[in-house]
């Protein structure tokens, strides 16, 4: 599954419209004529890469390869990129066939290509009366060797290439267009002479039908996010919104990615754990070395003015008009309108029109990064502040409308200590909050509260803001340092409401950390200090008290908090707050009510944060639907509710609701079976949890990713994580209260554990602890969640049928009143194993059948192979060894496929039980390095040859074009070229 650490190659991605040019090319070639394709675009931007690959297609369709390259330094240098591309070719041929080629051309081969021909003889060195027959004898001579098989000849950066090798490659197009010969060259458009070679090119050639030029442009943003995930075989769940940063910091320059991305793996900073690649939401993407020394050689050809320019607007960092640039720059008018338009034409900078006026950027922020981090420190400072000084005139009386740009060039170049610079930073700050950016705000913020003075009763507003900020970034520690100042400055004022609501928002940090039991004190001060007209405040309070008092296992006094929370709602009539209340009895009902409320109070709670425009609100109740269409075994629901959650974590940039939707996504993985994709996700979990030091969350996203790797029978790391797990939770320490959400999953890791081992009383022990927590409780969802089905399998692998049924009928009878699909599939698993080691393989056999038809329904892809195994014993003890051989055959390709091994060897001994060869280990012959995701495209291929990428995507829940580069990857694994290929190919592979 690893990739190279060194990146050696991007997967080629986005192409289809230069694939389908080349494919036409080939096509002529085939049909015995010539012609020449032209691919042109900006620096870096994939043209070699894609020219690469059409050559690496050639040679395997058995045509002769001339590549050459053309250096700026050697263009005035006769023929050289020419005979860099035929020297190779013809030192390749021994002495016979080069003599032979070349025969009657000894004189013009040697002048084009010195040292190609190993023994000259006197003829060779006679001159070539007219470059005439230097032309001619390249036509001759690429004619010779295609009549062999087609030649290919492709020169790199065309606009480098001497006068001599430009005018030999028009005419060897010209005069071999009736032949199997093809010209492709690749030209810089950024390069100065380049737009008038591409039209020369175009007017002489193009119009005759000969050549084509392809304008190759860089990465969309959909591009980069599917080279990320074709190089690291990552799904887009685990990358995050990495991908999207890493499009806009190269504006997809495709030499940009490919640095930044050897940079981050060969640093370590992108690694793989359990199989895994994290390190996703911790990355910075500075300019690596290679991108640096590339822009430092391109900038070095730039007039001295022109530099000067780039490094001013680099240090202005975002669109700058004319007017506001000239005077900051020392230049003259005319002198700095020649330097722009020296940029502008190399493209370095680009330029619009914004109200009928000049407006310039830097085209790349990665050479705006390299050009800011050359200047040096003191002029940038001294620039910062001639343009914040600047701006701030122009400005005028709308300056505040223009805080945040203001905000940063102060910052930057130095902060003045007076109420308009502190105004500037505090609206720069509150505005990237809103955006996000927390990063930005929390530079913005400090720098306000450093130049604000103690007793200024803005300072405990700045420091609520900074705090937010902080805890947004997933700074917890920091926050409730800050909250606690705040308070302290609130207090001395008496603003006993800003005391209130800094409390309030204390207790939220505290929650997050996992100290609900101080959590509720300080939303318990929160209360004692609010004033009787603020009803909103009181009743947010006592929602997030309630959730609190939840989370303990104190349902009464949960449900009395949000009884009172409901009744202040009702009086402001804020449907923000009334989303906050149906939010927090949704998840109540979800563990102690009704399957029908909680789904009432959820669909008011989305309607509600959705016409809000609150998306942190509206993903947090998407994430408690997620929640409970999992537990009644809704999976098309729960998939919805991940995507949702998900894509509102990432707009709001929340690391907490990454964290959460991550949680429900593992436990999606682990039943659907994509199990691969369910450690990758779990994996960046944990360490998003660790890092944000989210202690209500980490036991469980530990768990979850414990149980697929106890699947795989990886039973050292998966004690591990159940042991930190136990750690954080605070498992076996009864001395303080303890959220029962991380309790309960600790004891149901440690039961699934102690099943793998095969200690089963451990693992009844472990089972029966977590269900007393649930019995104290009343969070009945949790029995049925697991921990019943494991107390009943582990009496049942012990053959203790009459202690296994009361356990099992709690089960059925928990899941029946929950409408908990899974909890009623359970049960009936346990009820036919009961059934066979009481002597009625018959009944039995038929509760296993229906058992697995519903687990593969709900979908839980393991567990229903692992029941299917059980009822092809039952076939094989009732003389049905054809029905046992069939089931256990598909059990096989599940297990094999899941990579869970220790149950893939009981299905192997069942096979040599019924006299039957095993299959071999893997579900397709030669496909071991396909991934699982690209194993489903194949089944379905298989299936029907003429299905198309949207129908492949409808099906597997992913996009028509990366259905595409899923099956691009098959063609290139398996050395196939089409759907029908494919088919025909695997049917043959397939056990």
């Amino acid at each position: 599954m690893a990739i190279q650490p060194t990146l050696e190659r991007l997967p080629l991605v986005g192409r289809s419209r230069e694939l389908a040019r080349w494919q036409a090319l080939l096509q002529r070639l085939s049909s015995g004529a010539g012609g020449a394709l032209t691919v042109a675009g900006p620096g870096g931007v994939g043209k070699s890469r894609l020219v690469h690959a059409f050559l690496e297609e050639a040679r395997l369709r058995g045509c002769a390869v001339a590549k050459g390259q053309a250096y700026a330094a050697e263009r005035d240098v006769p023929f050289a990129p020419v005979s860099d591309a035929f020297v190779p070719l013809l030192r390749s041929l021994s002495d016979e066939q080069r003599h032979h080629l070349v025969r009657g051309l000894e004189r013009e081969v040697e002048h084009l290509f010195p040292m190609s021909l190993p023994s000259p003889r006197s003829a060779v060195h006679s001159r070539v009366e007219s470059s005439a027959q230097l032309l001619w004898a390249m036509v001759e001579l690429a004619s010779r060797l295609a009549s062999e098989r087609p030649l290919i000849v492709a020169i790199d950066d065309l606009q480098w290439a001497d006068v001599a090798s430009r005018e030999l490659l028009h005419f060897l197009v010209r005069h071999t267009a009736d032949r199997r010969v093809a010209v492709v060259l690749t030209v810089n458009e950024t390069e100065p002479d380049a737009a008038a070679l591409l039209a020369g090119l175009e007017q002489s050639l193009g119009r005759g039908g000969m050549l084509e030029v392809v304008h190759l442009d860089p990465f969309s943003e959909a591009d980069t996010r599917e080279v990320v995930c074709a190089a690291f075989r990552v799904d887009r769940s685990v990358s995050g919104s990495f991908a999207a940063d890493l499009h806009a910091r190269t504006r997809g320059n495709a030499f940009f990615i490919d640095e930044i991305l050897k940079t981050l793996v060969m640093s370590g900073a992108l690694s793989q754990r359990g199989g895994a690649w994290t390190g996703w939401d911790t990355l910075r993407l500075y300019p690596p070395a290679t991108v640096r020394d590339a822009v430092r050689v391109r900038c070095s050809a730039f007039s001295a003015p022109a530099q000067e320019t780039a490094e001013l607007i680099a240090v202005f960092g975002t669109r700058v008009r004319y007017t506001t640039l000239l005077p900051l720059s020392r230049l003259g008018e005319e002198s700095l309108a020649a330097a722009l338009d020296e940029l502008c034409r190399l493209t370095l900078v680009e330029q619009t029109v914004i109200e009928l006026e000049p407006v310039y950027d830097v085209q790349h922020p990665l050479v705006r990064d390299v050009l800011y981090d050359d200047v040096g420190l003191a002029r940038r400072r001294l620039l910062h502040a001639r343009i914040a000084e600047t701006l701030e005139q122009a400005y005028g009386s709308r300056a505040d409308e223009y805080a945040s740009e203001l905000a940063r060039h102060f910052l930057r170049g130095g902060i003045r200590r007076d109420a308009r610079t502190i105004r500037y930073l505090h609206v720069a700050g509150r505005s990237a909050l809103r955006r996000h950016a927390y990063d930005a705000a929390v530079s913005y913020l400090e720098a306000a509260v450093e130049a604000v003075d103690p007793d200024n009763a803005l300072r405990t507003v700045l420091l609520e803001d900074l705090a937010r900020a902080r805890l947004r970034q997933g700074g917890l520690e920091s926050a409730l340092e800050l909250l606690a100042r705040a308070r302290s400055a609130a207090r001395a004022r008496g603003d006993d409401a800003a005391v209130a609501r800094l409390w309030w928002r204390t207790g939220l940090a505290q929650f997050w950390s996992g100290a609900e039991d101080t959590a509720i004190e300080s939303y318990d001060a929160g209360l004692a200090s609010i004033t009787p007209e603020a009803a909103p405040l009181a009743a947010r309070i006592q929602v997030a008290r309630a959730i609190a008092l939840h989370a303990l296992g104190r349902v009464r006094d949960a449900e009395d908090a949000l009884e009172d929370a409901t009744e202040r709602v009702a009086r402001p009539g804020d449907p923000v707050l009334q989303a906050r209340v149906d939010r927090a009895l949704l998840q109540l009902n979800i563990w102690t009510g009704s399957p029908e409320r909680a789904r009432e109070h959820g669909e008011r709670a989305l309607a509600l944060a959705h016409a809000s425009g609150d998306e942190y609100l509206e993903c947090t109740v998407h994430w408690a639907l997620g929640v409970l269409h999992g537990m009644t075994g809704n999976a098309p629901g729960t998939l919805r509710a991940i995507h949702d959650a998900g894509r509102l974590a990432e707009n709001v940039g929340s690391p907490f609701l990454r964290v959460a939707a991550l949680e429900l996504l593992i436990e999606y993985c682990y039943g659907s079976g994509e199990w691969d994709r369910g450690l990758a996700v779990g994996e960046r979990a944990i360490g998003l949890a660790r890092n944000l030091q989210l202690r209500a969350l980490l036991p469980r996203v530990l768990v979850w990713t414990a149980l697929i790797y106890t699947g795989r029978d990886e039973l050292d790391t998966a004690a591990a994580y159940i042991a930190e797990a136990a750690r954080v939770a605070r498992a076996d320490d009864h001395s303080s209260a303890r959220d029962i959400h991380s309790l309960v999953p600790v004891a149901i890791g440690r039961a699934c554990l102690h099943l793998a081992r095969g200690e089963y009383e451990q693992a009844i022990e472990a089972g029966k602890r977590g269900l007393a927590v649930v019995d104290h409780t009343a969070f009945r969802a949790w029995a049925v969640h697991r921990l019943l089905p494991f107390i009943a399998e582990a009496y049942l692998q012990m053959h203790r049928v009459e202690e296994c049924r009361p356990f099992a009928e709690r089960l059925r009878r928990e899941a029946g009143a929950l409408h908990h699909e899974l909890g009623l599939a359970w049960a009936d698993a346990a009820d036919g194993l009961m059934q066979w080691l009481n002597g009625d393989a018959a009944r039995g056999a038929v509760l296993m059948q229906n058992a697995a038809e519903r687990l593969e329904a709900v979908p839980y892809v393991y567990d229903a192979a692992r029941v299917r195994r059980q009822f092809a014993g039952r076939l094989a003890d009732a003389g049905d060894r054809d029905g046992a051989i069939r089931e256990l055959r598909r059990v096989h390709d599940v297990l094999t496929r899941l990579g869970a091994r220790r149950e893939l060897e009981k299905v192997r001994g069942q096979f040599r039980e019924v006299d039957a060869r095993p299959q071999p280990r893997t579900s397709i012959r030669g496909a071991g390095n396909l991934t699982e995701r690209e194993l489903a495209v194949v089944r379905l291929v298989v299936a029907n040859s003429q299905i198309s990428n949207k129908a492949i995507g409808a099906r597997l829940g992913i996009s028509a074009r990366t259905a595409g580069t899923h099956l691009n990857n098959i063609y290139r694994k398996l050395g196939v070229e089409s759907r029908e290929a494919l088919a025909a190919c695997a049917r043959t592979m397939l056990v």
